[in-house]
């Protein structure tokens, strides 16, 4: 019995850690007791090696007693920050660096009209190897010296099978990439956002089956992976699905303050619902066809759209530009099962699946796959 709404949990051997929403919570007896820490508001946590990793006011905490007894650890970072994600393989512990919360609208991508926008992708397109506002840093002796590795970039951390993976974790880096690879959506969306009408024939190409390896692999943000603990970083195309897991998990758990809040719709201008359906289905298309007519004096013709387009929160613009989010939230099991959940484990992977049967019924099943 706790007070506390969990946001994450981790497991590791008999700890099991949840990530509430002032606290972390520690139990080592399968849940029966617990134990809570947390004074100050957490920026990540992560478990490893049967230890705690808790970042929070510019310091980071370790316990090794399941949240009785903390160690803190001060990292020589210059300036104010604040910690993205945590990951440890053996000795060696790190620490990526946020950036600032995000200010402007994610829709800038779809016409590059923003500094920022025009940064993320160039970024993107590989002319510009740094993106300034996050760094990933790491330390080998525990905690006592910390140095900054060669990427620069706010992303989420995994360790897996002694590989360091870096996911970008900033939205306009994310979303910069998505416009890069399907233009075609990038392009409808832009248009319906304006208050144009989807033309549904010319984001086939968009939503193409891409196979089931590339389907549970697959990662929208710039991925990077490192041999050497830090020191070199190559690009990759596709990672591992455990590190699709462990990106999904931390995401989950991200603060909602840090999502830009939806502009709320003007009854003077176009835009279908953005939030409701999106250009994979007919109602957005349809809801900026009535916006363009309403408020126009009987006889005359509408009025223009304005070229701004509407802004929508992160959450619901990556909804709308990958497929993949889209699918498996409006069109699940339409026209094939479609995976609305994934977790992995040592040899093992375990996708639930979601889809809808003839008679309009939806269904849920889950399918492991042993290595």
């Amino acid at each position: 019995q706790i007070d506390d709404r969990f946001h994450d949990v981790m497991l590791d051997g008999e700890l099991i850690v949840g990530r509430g929403a002032a606290q972390l919570h520690c139990s080592k007896d399968g849940g029966k007791s617990w134990r809570a820490w947390g004074p100050i508001p957490i920026d990540t946590a992560a478990v490893a090696g049967g230890a705690i990793y808790a970042a929070a006011g510019g310091h980071l905490y370790v316990s090794q007693d399941c949240a009785q007894t903390w160690r803190t650890l001060t990292p020589q970072i210059p300036g104010a920050w604040r910690a993205r994600s945590i990951a440890v393989d053996r000795q060696s512990i790190y620490l990526s660096v946020r950036a600032a919360r995000e200010t402007a609208p994610l829709t800038t991508l779809l016409d590059g009209t923003s500094d920022g926008a025009q940064a993320a992708l160039s970024f993107v397109d590989d002319r510009d190897s740094r993106r300034p506002g996050g760094d990933v840093w790491v330390t080998h002796d525990g905690g006592a010296l910390w140095q900054r590795t060669s990427l620069v970039l706010d992303a989420w951390l995994a360790a897996l099978d002694g590989q360091i993976w870096a996911v970008a974790a900033d939205p306009m880096i994310e979303g910069a990439a998505l416009v890069r690879r399907l233009p075609l959506l990038a392009a409808a969306l832009d248009g319906q956002l304006r208050g144009a009408r989807v033309d549904t024939n010319a984001l086939r190409a968009s939503f193409a089956f891409p196979g089931r390896d590339k389907l549970l692999r697959a990662i929208a943000a710039p991925t990077f992976r490192s041999l050497d603990e830090g020191v070199t970083w190559v690009r990759m195309d596709e990672g591992p699905i455990a590190l699709r897991t462990a990106l999904e998990r931390q995401r989950a758990a991200q603060p909602a303050i840090d999502r830009t809040p939806e502009t709320p719709r003007r009854p003077d201008r176009g835009g279908g619902r953005a939030s409701a359906a999106g250009p994979s289905g007919g109602e957005g298309g349809r809801g900026g066809r009535r916006g363009g007519r309403r408020g126009a004096p009987s006889g005359q013709p509408p009025q223009q759209v304005q070229r701004g387009p509407r802004a929508v929160s992160s959450e619901t613009f990556f909804t709308l530009l990958d497929p993949l989010r889209l699918l498996a939230r409006f069109n699940s099991g339409r026209a094939f099962p479609y995976p609305i959940g994934i977790a992995a484990a040592a040899q093992q992977e375990t996708v639930l699946f979601g889809g809808i049967d003839r008679t309009g019924q939806s269904w849920r099943d889950a399918w492991r796959w042993a290595q």
